[in-house]
């Protein structure tokens, strides 16, 4: 309130003011807990709200990916519109399409996942060793990022080509080439691709077009990419368990979708009168 009245003061009027909420995430599955925040919310003149949800993020289990949409649900009553901060992928789609959030924001590619509970400890000390993280590339329709190794080791497999290379030639003209040396601008073009669709859907058809679409494809993906032959092992366990764990995000929201279909009273957030959008968080050091 302080600072809106201060803005006003000095000709700011027109600035937006977003309320930044940092919370664990199993706060949210606590009515009470929702109850108080919402109440401490109303009438505050903010904008936006912006959630960041600790210990949460695109590789949300499916039954928490449930909850938490369940729980952004009651914090549209506040009227204004929602995002969840440091969430992509499958989970942050689904959260728009579902009406939970109006948009999500997230790194090009990473910052997916927001986790607050190692704050209080000391930062590691760095040796002078180089290093830092393999670079990983988006693969469209899987849901799941990978190294340029094992892009490579799949793309090579008998079949694999068309399920992992980008064929989109308005993002990857030279396909697997153009997704390697510039897997940033790849992950964006793949990112506002989703979201566009999202967003040119009526609120009310939104849900089904998600499964129909973005959801069905990405299953499809996952159980064809398990089933190559590349010789790698481990690689490929890791592959069997994501398309485990598409196949229950799927079904565990599908029957979130069904037990509201009919509920014609539910309340949609300010955000699905708008255009629904992504936000790119910068780099941070």
């Amino acid at each position: 309130m302080a600072l809106r009245a201060a803005l006003d003061r000095e000709g700011g009027g027109e600035i937006a003011i977003d309320y930044a909420l940092i919370l664990p995430h199993t706060a949210l599955n606590e009515p009470g807990v929702r109850g108080d925040i919402v109440a401490g919310l109303e009438g505050l003149p903010f904008d936006n709200l912006w959630i960041r949800a600790s210990g949460f993020g695109s590789d949300g289990a499916p039954a928490t990916t449930g909850r938490f949409i369940t729980a952004l649900w009651g914090f549209n009553n506040l009227g204004k519109p929602v995002v969840a901060d440091y969430l992509g992928g499958l989970v942050g789609l689904a959260s728009i399409a579902f009406g939970a959030v109006c948009g999500v924001a997230h790194g090009v590619g990473e910052r997916e996942r927001f986790d607050a509970r190692g704050w209080h400890k000391p930062p590691p000390i760095r040796s002078d060793e180089s290093g830092g993280r393999a670079v990983r590339i988006m693969v469209p329709g899987l849901d799941k990022s990978l190294t340029i190794a094992e892009l490579k080791l799949l793309a090579e497999a008998r079949g694999g080509t068309r399920l992992v290379v980008c064929l989109d030639r308005e993002c990857c003209r030279n396909g697997l080439d153009d997704m390697v040396q510039n897997p940033r601008r790849h992950a964006a073009y793949q990112r506002f691709a989703q979201i566009r669709d999202v967003e040119r859907t009526p609120d009310l058809n939104r849900e089904r077009h998600f499964f129909d679409g973005e959801m069905t494809r990405v299953d499809r993906s996952a159980r064809r990419i398990k089933e190559l032959r590349t010789g790698e092992e481990r690689m490929m366990r890791t592959l069997m368990g994501h398309s485990r764990r598409v196949e229950r995000l799927r079904a565990t929201l599908e029957h979130l979708h069904e037990t509201r279909r009919d509920d014609h009273s539910r309340s949609l957030p300010a955000s699905g009168r708008v255009a629904a959008t992504a936000v790119h968080r910068r780099r941070q050091a």
